[in-house]
């Protein structure tokens, strides 16, 4: 039984015994006043004193009872009722409720059990909603992050549409450039090579009439004639070299450029073109010798084209080169390539000229009086070269010289099949 309803029933046993108490008083008031008539004065006296006294008993009695009820009500109900009241505080404070009370008296109890029940409920919800506002607070500043993300990845969007736009707009600009720059290579081209067939013509002409004149066809020639005829021969060689160059890079250009391939002697070919160019090194005092190996060196090559691209070698070697300078060409046999090289002492080539250099009308070095030309001698040989399936390089110093090479397959029909 619980302890609420035992204390209980004892104060309504305490209660009842109390009331039988009094009962018995009142009866015996009444007894006295019947009886006073018929006892004397002293046994009266008697009964009335022990009738006093037993109030005074039962008066205590009921102080007692009273004390005891209060007792009660402050343990059962008033504290009870206290501490509903602080666990209510604690509920609109909104902290977490920590309480649970029950109460002695069994309606008390199930009332404090039912303000608990709803603390707790109201604990958990206050605890899912702080879950949920943190939850709903890391959402938010998640999206504020996002658009923050979006906004600098929008301006990015706008720099990079602007720096494309002008990009865009300087890609037009060169395109068009580019447009005229093409069609004045093309007029140039038709230029030069309507120039240099008009002029080939007045060429062989002044040509064939020196040599006639070398011949002593026209009579004989006294030695400042015969030097005189030897240096309009050399003019017209040097003029028809520089006519036939343009000429012969169109039709590259056209692909109606063609080879005529032979096995020859290589040393043949470097033998007449030193021979050629000996008087123009001469002319600038520069040193110009041939080395060889005493083996033939035997090639499928068009000794016409391979002597162009040795003459275009050393003559730039002549013009690089300054007085006193010392101009070497020599040739040897690697496995199944012949390699050829022109060494000169010249004035060099800067690194950052390097890679321009066999670009059509392009010249490099500082240049100087005996640099002529237009140009195209290089870029014609790396064509010729290329054509026979083989490299041209360089390899130069400023101020040291340079040294050009060429390697050609020994083989060049196998080469081209290859």
């Amino acid at each position: 039984m619980p302890t609420g309803r035992v204390r209980l029933g004892h104060l309504v046993a305490l209660a009842a015994a109390a009331f039988g108490l009094n009962a018995l008083a009142l009866l015996g008031t009444h007894l006295a006043e019947a009886d006073r008539a018929a006892a004397d004065v002293m046994a009266l006296e008697a009964w009335e004193w022990t009738a006093t006294i037993f109030r005074i008993l039962l008066g205590t009695a009921d102080l007692a009872l009273i004390a005891v009820c209060f007792v009660w009500l402050r343990d059962d109900v008033s504290r009870p009722l206290e501490r509903l009241g602080r666990l209510m505080a604690g509920v609109r404070r909104r902290g977490s409720v920590k309480m649970a009370y029950r109460g002695r008296v069994a309606e008390i109890g199930q009332l404090a059990d039912a303000y608990d029940f709803m603390a707790r409920r109201i604990d958990a919800m206050q605890t899912d909603h702080e879950a949920e506002t943190h939850a709903t607070g890391l959402a938010f500043s998640t999206l504020v992050d996002a658009l923050d993300d979006v906004t600098r990845l929008n301006r990015q969007a706008v720099a990079l549409n602007a720096e494309l736009a002008g990009k865009n707009e300087r890609l037009r600009r060169q395109y068009h450039e580019l447009k005229e720059l093409k069609e004045l290579d093309r007029l140039k081209s038709n230029f030069v090579n309507a120039v240099s067939h008009e002029l080939r013509t007045p060429l062989t002409s002044i040509r064939g009439y020196a040599e006639l004149l070398e011949d002593g066809v026209g009579g004989e020639l006294a030695p400042a004639h015969r030097d005189f005829v030897t240096q309009i021969a050399r003019g017209a060689l040097r003029l028809e070299n520089l006519v036939n160059d343009p000429l012969d890079y169109a039709r590259m250009e056209a692909g109606t450029f063609q080879l005529n391939p032979e096995w020859v002697d290589f040393g043949d070919t470097a033998r007449e073109t030193i021979d050629l160019l000996k008087p123009l090194a001469e002319e600038a005092d520069v040193h110009l010798t041939l080395e060889l190996p005493d083996e033939p060196l035997r090639l499928k090559m068009d000794p016409c084209r391979v002597g162009q691209v040795l003459t275009n070698l050393v003559s730039n070697a002549i013009k690089h080169t300054p007085a006193g300078g010392d101009i070497q060409v020599r040739a040897q046999t690697l496995d199944d390539h012949l390699r050829f090289e022109v060494a000169d002492t010249g004035e060099g080539i800067a690194a950052q000229d390097l890679p321009r250099l066999f670009q059509r009308f392009s010249q490099v070095g500082p240049g100087g009086p005996r640099v002529k030309g237009v140009g195209l001698g290089l870029a014609i040989s790396k064509n010729l070269v290329e054509a026979h399936a083989g490299e041209i390089g360089v390899a130069s110093q400023l101020g040291r010289g340079s040294v050009f090479w060429v390697e050609l397959p020994v083989d060049h029909a196998a080469a081209v099949g290859a």
